[in-house]
């Protein structure tokens, strides 16, 4: 499964633009229009929200695999 642990609001959007990544660890600080904008934009596309170790990790239903990163 592809991982991806963000830094930064643009690098988040990048590798959800992408759909190359099954999850994606948003590690950084965001505001809650950011978090609302990112999650409903997501979830409209049947992926998942959880949160692990203080951080929210989206995962994507529909993802490329890792062999073609």
């Amino acid at each position: 499964m592809c991982f991806y642990k963000a830094t930064s609001l643009k690098e988040a959007e990048n590798i959800l633009k992408t759909g190359k990544a099954k999850k994606v660890e948003f590690a950084f600080a965001m505001t809650s229009d950011e978090f609302f904008e990112l999650t409903s934009n997501l979830t409209a596309t049947g992926g998942k929200i959880t949160k692990e170790n203080g951080n929210f990790i989206f995962t994507l239903k529909n993802s490329l695999s890792c062999q073609n990163l």
